[in-house]
């Protein structure tokens, strides 16, 4: 990456720190948002990075009545899809590059409409700035899709600045096998159809 500093690119190039990585309860290792936000800061400098969403669109809302404690109530149940354009630049302004990618959010059984929607709108927006941050490396989280993994999965760039292109190394040296989690990256798991 041009544009980027040589302190930059080292840090991209380091695994990130399992104190970073959360489990949710199915297992599923992953970075927080805000972590996230704060690591683009930590990286890239405040107002050097920004992000604009490119399309926001309600997917599904319904609402249902939900009974607990003999009680009935209304319950919303709010699906959005966010595409977003995360954009890196160099502390003249100049654009080193930009990213682009897309998640859904949701909010299931929440008893106003306003939060419903409001939940999973952020939901969205989050998770879209998390899939698009990890196109700069295992330090937000791409290592993580390897069963969660946080050893170097980057570890190598021939791309460094000032770099001559004269020196050859082998950007595959330290490697992991790759491990495939499916279509969607999350591992289901396998149904034994002989019983």
């Amino acid at each position: 990456m041009s544009g980027l500093r040589q302190d930059q690119v080292d840090t991209l190039l380091r695994p990130i720190r399992p104190r970073r990585v959360l489990k949710d309860r199915d297992g599923m290792s992953h970075v927080a948002a805000y972590d996230v936000i704060a690591h683009m800061n930590r990286v890239f400098g405040f107002g050097n990075w920004d992000t604009d969403v490119v399309r926001l669109d309600l997917i599904r809302e319904h609402s249902d009545t939900v009974t607990k404690n003999g009680k009935d109530r209304l319950g919303w149940w709010v699906t959005y899809l966010c595409v977003l354009r995360l954009t890196v630049r160099d502390p003249h302004g100049v654009e080193v590059c930009h990213y682009e990618d897309s998640a859904t959010g949701s909010a299931q059984n929440m008893p106003f409409f306003g939060d419903a929607h409001d939940f999973a709108v952020k939901n969205a927006v989050s998770y879209a700035v998390k899939r698009c941050a990890k196109n700069f490396g295992d330090q937000f989280g791409l290592a993580l899709y390897g069963k969660g993994s946080t050893d170097a999965l980057v570890g190598r760039t021939l791309v460094m600045p000032g770099a001559s292109g004269e020196s050859v190394h082998d950007v595959e040296e330290h490697a992991p096998a790759a491990v495939s989690l499916g279509n969607d990256e999350r591992e289901h798991p396998t149904v034994d159809e002989s019983a």
